[in-house]
């Protein structure tokens, strides 16, 4: 059943007005009349059932005819990855969405071919935000990941979310095999595994000591040079297989 999208605060609202997009996909694709019963979710683990009661200036308007909340995922993944070209970068959030990314952190490296102008920035972070949703909408799951403004490199480092082991992509012949990293004896006290994947050009030189100054676990996907979206999407694969395989109370470090 098709899963519609309500916003997390109109969720315990009753009744409650659908979005404008909802309400199109709604009446006119799927072409429900009053009184049909839909499936409904906040995007933020809650999900529930409803009954289309009226339509009013072209908007769904639906009663909630049932709530519950399902568990955060015991794991959390989280992305930080430098700004790819447009087409590139939506199509990287929604793969990144399907395998359950918790947190995605768009960041600007020095390297980035992207530069976007400051009244560019709202709008392109709203516009990664519906393909998110709409990519979440299509794999069916419960949680969207949420789309952070776009930082600064040095602005991640300086915040970047604790309890959490933190692991970067490197071309370094120093860095360690990325699965023998997944068996790093940190893993055992540690909530999730955050990943950042620098731009085409890799990080500079500057922005690489900044890195290492942060403690990330500096981690090699192999011999073959990566595009940066592969990358991701490879490193972010491994980690949830590895996980969904290997739960808290099965790993011993």
């Amino acid at each position: 059943m098709t899963q519609y999208y309500v916003d997390p605060g109109d969720w315990t609202s009753d009744p409650i007005t659908l979005s404008l997009a909802e309400s199109h996909h709604l009446l006119h694709v799927l072409r429900k009349p009053v009184g049909s019963s839909i499936s409904i979710s906040d995007g933020r683990g809650h999900v529930g059932t409803a009954e289309v009661i009226k339509i009013e200036n072209k908007r769904s308007i639906i009663h909630v005819t049932q709530r519950r909340s399902i568990s955060v995922p015991s794991f959390c993944i989280m992305l930080a990855q430098a700004l790819l070209k447009t087409q590139k970068m939506e199509w990287f959030i929604q793969k990144a969405t399907e395998i359950g990314v918790r947190s995605i952190f768009p960041v600007q490296a020095e390297h980035c071919v992207v530069r976007f102008h400051a009244s560019q920035l709202d709008q392109k972070r709203k516009r990664w935000e519906k393909v998110a949703l709409h990519a979440a909408k299509q794999c069916h799951s419960d949680w969207i990941p949420c789309i952070e403004p776009i930082t600064p490199l040095s602005h991640f480092l300086d915040k970047v979310p604790e309890g959490m082991l933190w692991m970067v992509g490197s071309l370094s012949p120093n860095a360690i095999p990325f699965q023998d990293a997944l068996f790093h004896e940190a893993f055992g006290h540690v909530s999730g595994i955050g990943m950042l994947v620098g731009p085409e050009g890799d990080f500079s030189s500057s922005e690489q000591e900044q890195i290492q100054k942060k403690g990330l676990v500096s981690v090699s996907f192999g011999q073959n040079i990566l595009r940066a979206e592969t990358a991701a999407l490879y490193a972010l694969s491994i980690i949830s297989h590895h996980f969904s395989m290997h739960s808290p109370e099965r790993r011993s470090f």
